[in-house]
């Protein structure tokens, strides 16, 4: 099963170059849409092995995971799995994630992962 993980971001070098490691345990194909950042997200994501796609300005998280979403179709890939860039999202729920695909391959169309039993570490905007 080909899976690309889609990791929209704007402004964020510093997370990306701990998250894209964590995410390479589990994935080898990185998609990271840098969507009008002012700092060095798209250099950082290439040096840590990501491929990336750069929108000239910002255009927004939805706009960022749609250019992702028509790369992935464009690329033949079976399955994706997106991944907040600010580090919310825990990279070792990959593995949870690729399982169900696996597991049920001819009948999932979407998993949607919920934090909201713990949401300790979750920003107070989110909640």
């Amino acid at each position: 099963m080909k899976v690309l993980a889609i990791i929209p971001a704007l402004n964020e070098e510093a997370s990306l170059s701990i998250l894209i490691p964590k995410v390479k345990k589990y994935l080898e194909n990185i998609l990271v849409i840098d969507d009008g950042s002012h700092d060095n997200s798209a250099d950082i994501s290439k040096k840590h092995g990501a491929m990336v796609l750069k929108h000239p300005r910002n255009m927004g998280k939805g706009a960022a995971c749609r250019s992702g979403f028509q790369f992935a179709k464009k690329m033949n890939y079976d399955a994706v799995i997106t991944i907040d860039s600010d580090g919310q999202h825990a990279p070792e729920d990959i593995e949870v994630f690729i399982q169900q695909l696996k597991t049920f391959p001819d009948t999932v169309g979407m998993i949607i992962g919920n934090r909201m039993n713990n949401t300790e570490d979750m920003p107070i905007v989110r909640r």
